[in-house]
């Protein structure tokens, strides 16, 4: 089974900002999500607004995302 599960940065969708948060602060989100989600294995994918806004498409070939 393929989940796919979408989180927002502060300052993005409906979150409100928040000064001086680092990479870091970003990764220990996503712990806590997974954690909370109790997943034993998950993937990551990032995608930036540029990207999409250039027409650029991730494709997936059946085992990984490119």
């Amino acid at each position: 089974m393929i989940r796919f599960d979408k989180s927002d940065s502060p300052g993005f969708g409906v979150l409100s900002e928040m000064k001086n948060r680092t990479l870091r602060d970003h990764a220990d989100d996503i712990e806590q999500l997974v954690n909370h989600l109790q997943l034993d294995t998950f993937a990551l994918l990032g995608v930036s607004f540029a990207t999409a806004r250039h027409g650029v498409q991730p494709r997936f070939d059946g085992h990984t995302i490119h």
